[in-house]
């Protein structure tokens, strides 16, 4: 069905529904009093009760206290009177509550109070027994604990009371609308209608381009692989099925792209290597067979020809990675000393460029399955970055913090950071947040493809004039293969 066709039937089901508004007039008045009599018999005094409770819970950890250090028994009497008449304070809600969300938040604050309670008892009996020390700490640990479970439920109690009193108090002003609209201006609601019914097809089809629009920015940075499902036959399911074949045709000259780097990549490498060889072999000759200036000239051949060299081995790196087929070799290696080593090599350069470099480790176990090579690479990749665009004076610090089943890296350093507007693009091969810089912008692109090989994430965070912020997250398991 055509656009116009799909406004003209709308109008027209909206003109025929008109026909019963005067029937739910009476129906949305008699729903009127009883979306105001729950406020007022319900939502309205289960929510005082709550936000009397919240101020409770203060009130009771202060009585324990004065009960803990001043060991008075009429401080103990009255957080036990306290304390049952909050139970009771809390059981006047039950009646009162009806959403999933309060009564859950609900049962959350009874059974803190209830573990609180618990506690409070446990103290009150260890007081008795004059052992204040194992009373003290559980007042610090878990009696402290249950109070916060309390206090947080509570809080949560109320949110969730609130929300449903502002949702009810909508529901009653759109209905007072709508009944006043549909009794007073049942002629100008036919009008009303028609422009409601155009504005929900517009709707479905700002939806449609908005669908569009966010596939085009997954075609912008490489992320769009599936092809947008056509769900209408109208001028928006053309531009759709349009935009898919764009994207097809788009992927295939990236793809092509590609291929033509990783076949020059190969063809170059040959030819280099054997300059680099020849280059190498003239260096070797004696003094008398080659002077100063041709050994100079011979020399700045070999640190060009090892630039060029690096540079082809990142680009079929890259593409290897890309495809997948980039090889891996998976044991268990301890990730703090892999970044102790790759601190020792960077030193010398972090030391000539005046820059503070340090480590720190957290946790306990640090054992990951990876592969050692790659994980040197990303390491040195990150660090080398950030002592490079550090101003002499300032400090990169590298950490790593054991977080259960993954592995934390990050790479920290307080340098010119990077511009907003650069951050989304620093992974893309041949970009570089910084003009003007030497290097080929392969390296960061490098290392998110092996976090990923490895399974894992990295996050950049990053403020002009403060300094930048890596994060990797490994899975210390390896993939499945």
């Amino acid at each position: 069905m055509r656009l116009a066709s799909k406004f003209f039937a709308a109008t027209t089901l909206v003109i025929m529904a008109l026909v019963g508004v005067a029937a739910w007039s009476l129906l949305a008045i008699d729903h009127l009093v009883r979306a105001h009599r729950e406020i007022t018999d319900r939502s309205l005094p289960a929510l005082q009760i709550e936000v009397a409770l919240q101020e409770v819970v203060p009130r009771l950890l202060r009585l324990e206290a004065r009960y803990l250090v001043m060991r008075d028994r009429a401080y103990g009497d009255l957080l036990k009177a306290r304390t049952e008449r909050t139970v009771a304070d809390l059981g006047r809600l039950d009646p009162l509550l009806a959403s999933t969300a309060e009564i859950t938040s609900y049962r959350e604050a009874v059974a803190a109070l209830a573990t609180y309670q618990e506690l409070v008892h446990k103290e009150s009996a260890l007081l008795g027994t004059r052992d204040s020390a194992r009373a003290m700490k559980i007042s610090e640990g878990p009696a402290r604990a249950a109070a916060d479970r309390l206090d947080r439920a509570l809080a949560k109690l109320t949110e969730a009371t609130s929300a449903e009193v502002s949702r009810a108090q909508i529901a009653v002003r759109a209905l007072e609308n709508r009944t006043w609209t549909m009794v007073l201006v049942a002629l100008g609601g036919s009008l009303l209608a028609a422009v409601a019914a155009n504005c929900f097809v517009a709707f479905r089809l700002t939806r449609s381009v908005r669908q569009l629009s966010a596939a085009t920015g997954r075609v912008a940075d490489g992320s769009f692989r599936k092809p947008l499902i056509v769900q209408s036959s109208d001028e928006v399911g053309d531009l759709t099925l349009a935009f898919n074949h764009m994207a097809e045709e788009l992927r295939e000259v990236e793809e092509h792209k590609q291929q033509f780097f990783s076949q020059i990549s190969h063809e170059l490498r040959n030819p280099l290597t054997a300059i680099r060889a020849s280059a190498q072999l003239l260096l070797m000759r004696p003094a008398d067979l080659l002077d100063a200036k041709g050994r100079h000239w011979v020399q700045s051949i070999d640190t060009s020809v090892d630039r060029l060299l690096s540079l082809v081995t990142r680009i079929l790196d890259l593409n290897r990675l890309r495809a997948g087929v980039f090889p891996l070799e998976l044991h268990r290696i301890e990730l703090d000393k892999v970044v102790a080593r790759a601190i020792d090599v960077l030193g010398a350069q972090a030391e000539q460029q005046g820059v503070i470099l340090d480590s720190k480790s957290t946790g306990q176990d640090f054992a990951i399955t990876a592969d050692e090579e790659g994980l040197t690479q990303i390491i040195l990749n990150l660090t080398g970055n950030a002592i490079k665009f550090t101003p002499s004076g300032g400090s990169v610090r590298v950490e790593v913090t054991d977080a259960g089943t993954y592995l934390e890296l990050i790479v920290r350093d307080n340098g010119p950071g990077i511009p907003a507007a650069d951050i989304h693009r620093v992974f893309e091969p041949y970009q570089q947040a910084h003009q003007g810089r030497k290097g080929s912008g392969l390296g960061l692109a490098i290392v998110k493809e092996l976090v990923s090989a490895h399974g894992g994430t990295i996050a950049v965070e990053s403020e002009e004039g403060k300094g930048t912020c890596m994060t990797v997250n490994l899975p210390k398991a390896a993939l499945a293969s």
